[in-house]
């Protein structure tokens, strides 16, 4: 009887010790889902949010542009250029969509600034048989524009945009100018003229 008792107390005491090591071992295991998983980027560039670029025409003489899809087709626009004697600024609206995962139809609405000036003789003054003053005349036009356009985008995955586009500019256009007296004299007119666009996105 005491050599079953001792046999059985061994028994037990190897099963507590075994299913010890297995809850350890079990502790101390990775699992599968201990890192978060991060989504991966969209593959179609139509899908992305944010398209770097430059344009010319459209929104303005010559910009670089940045393009933010808000929501669905609705996308927001700014651009702007700025060199020595001049800047030109646009901001607007634009409602397009992917066709066949290659084609962008849109039409877009917006407002822009662009001003020029300079040092320049003055107005009426010969500068061969004068000597003319330096004079620093002004021309700005402040417009809305209004365009309708299709992209194609380029790539496997799109991420490359080519757009042309059509439409007009509404504004008023205002100049200074000074004559050789110091006189200054400003003008202002209404303008509506029509234009064309090209540009190029790429989108991130």
């Amino acid at each position: 009887m005491v050599k079953r008792r001792r046999s059985a107390g061994a028994t037990a005491t190897i099963l507590s010790r075994s299913a010890a090591i297995v809850v350890a071992t079990l502790a101390v295991a990775p699992t599968a889902h201990a890192e978060p998983s991060v989504p991966a980027p969209p593959s179609s560039g139509f899908e992305r949010r944010h398209r770097v670029g430059g344009q010319v025409g459209g929104t303005g003489l010559l910009q670089a542009v940045y393009r933010y899809r808000a929501a669905g087709p609705l996308h927001l626009e700014v651009g702007g250029l700025a060199a020595d004697h001049g800047a030109n600024v646009s901001a607007g609206l634009l409602v397009g969509f992917p066709v066949a995962n290659r084609w962008f139809p849109y039409a877009a609405f917006g407002g822009g600034l662009m001003g020029g000036f300079g040092p320049k003789p003055a107005d009426g003054c010969d500068p061969k048989t004068t000597d003319c003053p330096i004079v620093t005349d002004r021309d700005t036009l402040a417009f809305l524009h209004l365009r309708a356009g299709i992209g194609v985008g380029l790539g496997a995955r799109r991420r490359h945009l080519v757009s042309a586009d059509a439409g007009g500019w509404w504004g008023t256009h205002a100049a200074t100018r000074t004559d050789a007296a110091g006189v200054e004299t400003h003008s202002s007119k209404g303008v509506l003229m029509p234009m064309a666009g090209l540009s190029y996105f790429f989108a991130f």
